[in-house]
């Protein structure tokens, strides 16, 4: 199964319009409040600063299901998992007029890639993964050990880490001007993220066939830092594909995404915890000199991130 392949750059890029570029936490709660009746301001873009380090640990699984049908008939069917785990120490170099990292170091302590039952290193324990962001990932750069990658090695170093930046932040998509309680829920800006998925990637949704909301899952304390848990919910349905091949069409498509994320109240420090699930679900019609073939494509995401400030 090739890395880049449509449904999971879909995947990419749903999480990306989430994501900030250093990921996510630390793995364990110490405690937690219910916090009834008290209400939060809800602040969710995080300004990173020159020096800032932390430990990052990313893991994303993709596993992708295909059914081919012909006069009624399966012909082919396939069912490819694929798992990307980097642990490393990550370091802020540079920081553009948002705050957001524009530069960035990560010194490896694992990097791997599992196929199936087969496990790979990416990167060697010790090397230097320098990444250079822009607004698309083809005008960022990145070395390893001063030295160009495949793009091969950039799509899978983009399962485990943003290799953009720019566009709306979170606070824009998700953020609420007014404080909220546990519990409370408030809607997403649908434009906006539909807007987003159309200018980077083959995605197309109505904003009519799109609901997002927000909401306040908990305050809870996690390795001394106090903070809130944040949940973010999508859904859509009808949902087109751009650049299919010809006689190819989109009869039914439905993509699914979740993510929380621990917010801590101390504005200086990252989210610090990040859980995504993304599943869609794509029913096309394929012409072929003999006929319509049918192919039903399920795609499940399952991402974990954590950051321990240093």
């Amino acid at each position: 199964m090739e890395y880049d392949s449509r449904m999971r750059r879909v995947a990419l890029i749903l999480s990306a319009i989430c994501l900030a570029a250093c990921g996510a936490s630390a793995s364990s709660t110490n405690g937690a409040s219910t916090g009834v009746g008290e209400r939060y301001p809800i602040h969710l873009h995080r300004r990173y600063s020159v020096g800032q380090r932390a430990q990052l640990t990313s893991e994303t699984t993709h596993r992708e299901q295909t059914v081919t049908t012909f006069h009624g008939q399966v012909v082919d069917t396939a069912d490819a998992t694929n798992a990307f785990r980097l642990d490393a120490i990550a370091e802020v170099l540079a920081v553009d007029e948002q705050g957001r990292a524009s530069e960035l170091r990560y010194t490896v302590r694992s990097f791997t890639r599992e196929q199936g039952q087969v496990s790979s290193e990416l990167v060697r324990p010790g090397q230097v993964i320098a990444v250079s962001t822009e607004e698309t990932r083809e005008a960022g750069r990145v070395l390893v050990d001063a030295a160009p990658v495949s793009e091969e090695f950039l799509s899978a170093l983009g399962e485990v880490i943003s290799l953009t930046r720019g566009g709306p932040d979170d606070d824009a998509l998700f953020g609420s001007t007014a404080p909220r309680a546990v519990g409370e829920r408030w809607p997403a800006d649908v434009l906006g993220i539909a807007r987003g998925l159309a200018g980077h990637s083959p995605l197309r949704v109505d904003p009519s066939h799109l609901h997002g909301e927000a909401e306040v899952l908990e305050r809870t304390e996690m390795d001394g830092v106090d903070g809130l848990t944040i949940g973010v919910g999508i859904a859509a349905d009808q949902v087109q594909v751009d650049g299919l091949a010809s006689g190819a069409s989109v009869r039914e498509g439905r993509v699914d995404f979740r993510m929380e994320s621990f917010f801590p109240f101390d504005e200086s420090l990252p989210r610090m915890r990040e859980s995504v699930e993304l599943h869609a679900a794509l029913t096309m019609s394929i012409g072929t000199p003999q006929g319509s073939a049918d192919v039903a494509l399920t795609m499940t995401m399952v991402g974990r991130r954590s950051v321990q400030p240093l």
